[in-house]
């Protein structure tokens, strides 16, 4: 894809008008390429997702996310990325109600899954943004080891492995994911 060269951050408008979102995310006005996942990256991904979606939905909660849903967490210079899979309430989507736009603001809850390609500096500067942004509790899930860093808006982390069960704490009450689950 063409890309023009410019001087000047890229904004939001930018995305849009450039039909960039589907191949680059935007950090403080840069352009990030995304690539595709792997099969195993993939699969985390969707059983991740899943569990979500079917618990949001059978107590009503909100909605969730997938397919690198775009995020505006930043203006000036601008910054929009794709969580791999996102929750979002009721109370908080009711302050969104333009289907046809990127939700300004991180979502309550943000996965990532980490593929081979991502470098540990540029992860964290992800969910740090998230949380800046607003996100309540960023998940990034480590195929490699198996393991889950959980990231919470209080500043607290937490590494989960082996027999461990995921738990969605205030943002989802209630909800469980043992990592024998997502790590198949």
């Amino acid at each position: 894809m063409f890309v023009p060269i410019t001087e000047t951050p890229y904004t939001i408008e930018d995305m849009d008008k450039l039909r960039l979102a589907d191949d680059y995310e935007l950090d403080r006005g840069v352009l990030v390429p995304v690539s595709p996942g792997k099969p195993r990256h993939g699969s985390i991904g969707v059983r991740v997702g899943a569990r979500i979606l079917t618990f949001v939905e059978a107590y009503g909660l909100g909605e969730t996310y997938g397919l690198d849903t775009g995020f505006v967490l930043g203006r000036n210079p601008d910054t929009l990325r794709g969580p791999d899979v996102a929750f979002m309430s009721h109370a908080r989507l009711a302050g969104h109600p333009d289907e046809d736009t990127w939700f300004e603001g991180g979502p309550e809850l943000a996965v990532e899954v980490l593929s081979r390609g991502d470098r540990p500096g540029q992860v964290k500067r992800k969910v740090i943004q998230y949380l800046q942004a607003g996100s309540r509790l960023v998940w990034v899930f480590d195929p490699r080891r198996k393991r889950v860093h959980i990231y919470r808006q209080n500043g607290t982390v937490q590494v989960l492995g082996g027999a461990a069960t995921l738990d969605g704490e205030d943002v989802l009450p209630g909800f469980q994911l043992p990592l024998s689950d997502a790590f198949r």
